[in-house]
């Protein structure tokens, strides 16, 4: 059982600057039951998840697991709660799926056998089984969802704790989803605490308890919370949106699109006409590619076929889009919830005074106290709070076309109706497009809804005509609503036939292939012969070429980790004008022989971190510092630490061109020209910075939930031996090494 007795919770000690989160919460969750959990938006829902799950602890009160308190508690008897975040990204570890279900599994000291198994299983129960060797980046939000919800079930926790389980899952998904949980609360007898903003989660809980500033409402009944979406039916009043303020009416027409990425087409042959008058929506199955259109109107990604065009002619996105992404964090690069609000009206040559008034109105307009809000930063912010602050980072400048990504996603039911006032009352004078999971909420005033499904997409002109399609064939798309929920659970406890386990993939070349040791010891290898070779000038310059042929031969992203270096150019410069204030313009050989080496180390660091797993990098840090044990060292600890530092120059790149991303989102367009390239990279270093510190944070709190310690037993999942090839590659290493050094000697 966990139990909460009058617990309550604030960050930091004092009581004067710390406001209390939790306040004296009382409840328990026994075995085999589900519970919900209703609040507002900041009310202090994922705090309560964290309390269950003993990764915060109570300032007041006891949280208990099975009678032991959660401040002694062991990590054995943390394991037995689960605990699914709202946001996947800040759970998954793992590169691919399978590496991060058997990450937690791992760390329970479970046999490698027996992870086997039950990555097959839960991957078999989720429909994950094809994509379980795929880069999880490349994966849908709704695909990473449910990655995260089989990792924490693969655990075989007692109890688990779900904060927003659906909020990035298709209505196919949800569906397969509960029947899921259901099964295993009815075969496993797991208690879940199913914390959740929809109505469609909750009423399939056997009670619920509301939430509000902390403390448990008797008052408010969860009815007021959660967002009431149901199916309408055709018989409803549909009303039309029509009219734009005398404007002319601007169309964007879409004619036989294919959307991808690279060579990879995810969706083709899609025809649509968005036009101002109303809210456009975009629906379909995760991964259908509603994301990869949407970037591309954006013109983040090329067209692979067809066109775009604006009133007749090529549509040209940049300076005229505002783009929220699905994960309103991913927008965000300021250091305050104000500076990321009139961004860009500062952009676009407001004063001051004019942005700093017209961005806390707007805030306003959002339901958003613009006062507290303002000097926070927006990370620190409730993710209801984050996505409201990202809608209107934004909206503030109203551009011509407004592309939203899941607009609606884990708000409370206030919230909701706020932001579907907004985006409606936009739509009536701008075009407005937006990818949805729920579209019952907007199917009112849609003008059109774009289904993607079965290989390409079917646009209806109107929400009335989608709806018409849906009721003449239910099997088209699951509206809420049209269906009465079956609590009565499965009819037979799942988990009796064993799925036979999923066989590891074949290495993608022999490069992946190679052994972690081998691997690693090549790329540090070649990272120290372009630091500290001095020889002549042809063999230096085959240290970095020889590399990256014998990387493009293995099928390393060779060809991307180029185009990087883009974001490290002013890095470059400063070597570069360093040596020449130190040796005037004589020093010019030599500043080009220190950018030669600081490229061929940044291309071989992010090739070696492309080409390895998570659990490689461990693998091998773990072995290098193994001497250090008989010092009484724990070799954990610095081999996490390695690993952070060779992931950070790839997150760091990251953060610089998801930065860049989110201004031009807001209808910053590109600088031009030296000095306004540096002038536009300067102010990216300390958000860059900053944001990757947050992501490090995040991770450790991802591992400490997954049950990694540095101390306490692992088993492996994955086993490393070395390969003939291994010695071959190896040998040959080495051998051009004692060659350079050979051939370097003075005097030779």
């Amino acid at each position: 059982m966990i139990r909460f007795d009058r617990v309550s919770f604030r960050y930091g000690t004092d009581e004067r600057t710390s406001p209390t989160i939790v306040g004296e919460v009382s409840f328990c969750l026994r075995p085999g039951e589900c519970l919900g959990l209703a609040g507002n938006n900041g009310s202090g829902k994922s705090t309560i998840a964290l309390l269950a799950k003993g990764l915060l602890y109570p300032t007041a009160g006891r949280v208990t697991i099975g009678d032991v308190d959660t401040r002694g508690m062991s990590a054995e008897s943390q394991a037995g709660v689960g605990l699914l975040f709202q946001n996947p990204d800040h759970q998954i570890v793992g590169t691919t799926i399978r590496e991060d279900i058997a990450f937690g599994l791992e760390n329970l000291g479970v046999d490698p056998e027996e992870i086997g198994n039950r990555i097959a299983e839960e991957a078999e129960r989720l429909d994950l089984a094809g994509v379980l060797d795929q880069p999880v980046h490349t994966l849908s939000g709704g695909m990473r969802q449910r990655a995260a919800l089989a990792a924490v079930l693969a655990a075989r926790p007692g109890f688990i704790v779900l904060d927003e389980p659906t909020s990035q899952l298709d209505p196919w998904a949800r569906i397969a989803l509960w029947k899921h949980l259901e099964e295993i609360r009815a075969g496993r007898n797991i208690g879940l605490l199913v914390i959740s903003q929809h109505r469609s989660d909750l009423i399939r809980t056997g009670r619920v308890l509301t939430l509000e500033r902390g403390r448990l409402s008797e008052g408010i009944g969860p009815e007021t919370i959660v967002s009431d979406i149901e199916y309408a039916g055709s018989g409803s009043a549909a009303r039309e949106v029509t009219g734009h303020a005398g404007e002319q009416v601007k169309v964007l027409v879409l004619r036989d699109v294919s959307v991808g990425h690279g060579d990879k087409i995810i969706r083709r042959g899609l025809h649509a006409e968005f036009r101002p008058g109303g809210v456009h929506l975009i629906v379909g199955p995760s991964g259908s590619g509603k994301t990869t259109l949407l970037t591309s109107l954006a013109g983040f990604l090329p067209l692979i076929d067809g066109s775009v065009t604006m009133d007749g002619r090529e549509w040209q996105a940049e300076g005229r889009v505002g783009l929220a992404f699905q994960n309103p964090e991913r927008l965000f690069f300021c250091e305050t919830v104000g500076d990321e609000v009139t961004y860009a009206l500062r952009r676009g040559g407001a004063g001051e005074q004019e942005a700093t008034e017209r961005g806390k109105a707007w805030l306003t307009t959002w339901g958003l106290d613009a006062e507290t809000l303002w000097s926070r930063s927006p990370l620190r912010l409730s993710g209801g709070e984050m996505r409201r602050v990202a809608l209107a980072a934004c909206t503030v400048r109203a551009p011509e076309v407004l592309l939203l990504d899941e607009p609606l996603a884990g708000l409370d039911a206030p919230g909701r109706s706020v932001v579907r006032r907004i985006i409606t009352d936009i739509a009536r004078r701008h075009i407005v497009v937006t990818v949805t999971h729920d579209p019952e909420e907007l199917l009112e005033p849609a003008a059109s809804v774009l289904l993607l499904r079965d290989g390409g997409g079917k646009w209806f002109e109107s929400g009335a005509v989608f709806r018409q399609a849906v009721d003449a064939d239910p099997e088209l798309f699951p509206l809420a609503g049209r269906t009465e929920v079956d609590k009565s659970g499965p009819k037979e406890p799942a988990g009796q036939a064993r799925q036979p386990p999923v066989p590891l993939p074949e290495p993608i070349s022999w490069l992946y292939g190679l052994n972690p040791l081998v691997k690693g010891g090549i790329a540090f290898g070649v990272i120290l012969m372009l630091s500290l070779y001095h020889g002549p000038a042809s063999v230096a310059v085959l240290w970095l070429v020889v590399p990256l042929l014998a990387a493009r031969a293995g099928g390393a992203p060779v060809s991307a980790a180029v185009r990087d270096l883009r974001n490290i150019w002013l890095l470059m410069a400063v070597v570069g004008i360093i040596d020449i204030a130190a040796g005037g313009w004589g020093a010019v050989p030599k500043a080009v022989d220190s950018i030669l080496r600081l490229v061929g180390v940044f291309l071989v660091a992010t090739l070696y971190v492309a080409v390895s797993t998570q659990a490689e990098l461990m693998h091998f840090w773990e072995v290098c510092f193994r001497p250090l044990a008989l010092f009484g060292v724990n070799t954990r600890e610095p081999a996490l630490a390695m690993v952070i530092a060779v992931r950070f120059l790839p997150v760091m790149l990251e953060e610089i061109e998801r930065i860049r991303l989110a201004q031009r989102a807001r209808g910053a367009k590109p600088e031009s020209g030296l000095r306004g390239t540096v002038m536009s990279l300067l102010p990216l270093l300390v958000p860059t910075l900053t944001l990757a510190i947050h992501r490090a944070h995040l991770l450790a709190v991802a591992m400490e939930a997954r049950g990694y310690r540095l101390d306490g037993h692992r088993t492996r999942y994955r086993t490393y031996r070395l390969q003939v090839w291994d010695a071959l590659v190896g040998a040959l290493f080495v051998a051009a090494v004692l060659v350079s050094v050979l051939y370097s000697r003075p005097g030779r």
